[in-house]
């Protein structure tokens, strides 16, 4: 896996919305970036919501696996189960997350790819994910950027500001969602079998 120090690099960068000048501050010229640059900015601060049947919107966001990850590297290859969790580390997230983890071959199966977001910053979300031994990446939403775009965000949650909602989507290989389910209780965990009944659908 990268080094800590290229992991802070590559986050900073994603979550300014385009490229965090950390060469300018070191002194030196802009670094060259090949990230989702074609991802449109003018979303932020929009009440914004994805249904069942729309396309979903891309994401870039910082993965534990040390890279960036966009929905669109899946297209015409794999579906996606996107999960959106409140918080690392709380007791019902690490309830879902364990799951997941234990029925991941039915997904892989089905050729779909797991993803779990959430507004930890993507240092937290390594440690949690090392804890948890998951196989699949965790994506930090820092800016709270992509679950705005989803519908997904808590504007307070027991006094916390701009959490994520648990939810979940699944995505089909045309990039179209095909299930969506969004909660405003943190303590309900999503229905694992719709899921699966929606992957399965994406599959055949």
């Amino acid at each position: 896996m990268p080094e800590w120090s290229g992991l802070a690099e590559r986050f900073l960068r994603l979550q300014s919305g385009w490229v965090f000048p950390l060469a300018l501050a070191k002194g030196g010229a802009p670094p060259d970036v090949e990230f989702c640059d074609n991802i449109d900015q003018g979303w932020r601060n929009k009440d914004m919501s994805v249904e069942v049947g729309q396309q979903a919107p891309d994401l870039a966001l910082s993965a534990t696996t040390g890279d960036e990850i966009c929905l669109t590297q899946y297209q015409g290859d794999k579906s996606v189960v996107l999960l959106f969790f409140p918080l690392a580390f709380t007791s019902v997230c690490t309830d879902e997350l364990k799951i997941m983890r234990d029925e991941h071959d039915y997904y892989a199966s089905k050729g779909a790819q797991v993803l779990a977001a959430s507004v930890d910053s993507p240092f937290v979300l390594k440690a949690w994910a090392e804890q948890l031994e998951l196989p699949f990446p965790l994506l930090s939403d820092f800016n709270k950027d992509v679950a705005v775009r989803f519908g997904a965000l808590h504007e307070d949650l027991m006094g916390l500001k701009g959490v994520a909602k648990r939810a979940a989507f699944v995505i089909d290989r045309d990039g179209v969602v095909q299930y969506r389910w969004i909660s405003d209780d943190p303590g309900q965990l999503p229905n694992f079998d719709e899921i699966k009944e929606a992957v399965a659908r994406a599959a055949s």
